[in-house]
């Protein structure tokens, strides 16, 4: 019995493939390690110590320091983050961080606020409550209909789950 004969390469390739990839410079930022769009075009744009608001253009310091890194929950630019990785947002309107390097679940509210919703800054593996609650670099980040959360948590291999208070 005879072999198949070999199909075109370029004609078996699936469209996919053919997509095209360019680079998007956002002025004054440096590595922008996630990007959340959400209604209208706006983004968020998470860097190592930042989040920020893009739209048309225009980008805006929501949370945390442009190069200073911490662990700090409060108002805006007195916030610190250490590695800011998945993005989500939340039904009220307050975005989700995964802060790796300070392996802790962060929300940031409408206005600025930062909190932390669970995970207290050093690495771990444990269930439990707000700050009782360990991670070991969450990494990504996801909000279902019902308020639930998950967390890819790297470094223990897992998924979490946090279920918020409010």
């Amino acid at each position: 019995m005879a072999a198949p004969a070999p199909r075109d390469a370029k004609r078996a390739r699936p469209a996919a493939l053919e997509a095209r990839v360019s680079t998007t410079e956002l002025p004054g930022l440096g590595k922008v390690r996630s990007v959340l769009a959400v209604k209208g075009g706006a983004r968020f744009v998470g860097t190592r110590t930042a989040l920020y608001l893009y739209v048309d253009g225009h980008l805006a310091l929501i949370a945390g320091h442009s190069s200073e890194e911490g662990y700090k929950d409060g108002q805006g630019v007195e916030a610190r983050f250490e590695c800011i990785y998945g993005l989500a947002m939340e039904r009220g309107g307050s975005v989700l961080v995964c802060d790796g390097n300070n392996h802790s679940v962060r929300r940031v509210s409408r206005h600025g606020q930062v909190t932390t919703v669970a995970g207290n800054g050093k690495p771990g593996f444990a269930d439990g409550v707000g700050d009782a609650a360990r991670f070991d670099k969450p990494y990504d980040i996801e909000v279902d209909s019902q308020g639930l959360i998950y967390v890819t948590d790297t470094y223990n291999h897992c998924i979490r789950t946090v279920q918020p208070a409010d």
